[in-house]
């Protein structure tokens, strides 16, 4: 890393003053990045916890397809109706009792 003493025309005292102002600036840039990576970080561990929740419910619905996958298979090994065992009653659809006509205007 440099000091002040090895920047160029830092002997030179009418330089001075530009050389100083210079490496503040610097500064203040190193500043403006870690800002700006601090305020990357924090959207980043805002984006892990939204996809972690994302990623919980996802398994859980997984996690419920599969129990409801498992019970169909054991009720269609024992040869009971699956509908019996999970609740699932299947109704007929019931027919239209309308007449269809058509109409000119």
């Amino acid at each position: 890393m440099k000091n002040k003493s090895s920047v160029k025309g830092m002997h030179n005292v009418r330089t001075m003053e530009s050389i100083r102002r210079g490496d503040t600036e610097n500064n203040n840039s190193m500043y403006i990045e870690l800002y700006m990576l601090s305020k990357e970080e924090k959207r980043i561990h805002d984006e892990k916890k939204r996809i972690e929740l994302r990623l919980e419910a996802i398994n859980s619905r997984l996690n419920d397809i599969e129990k409801f996958r498992s019970m169909v298979m054991k009720a269609e090994h024992q040869g009971t109706d699956a509908s019996e065992k999970t609740g699932v009653i299947e109704q007929p659809v019931p027919q239209s009792e309308w007449n269809v006509m058509s109409l000119k205007y």
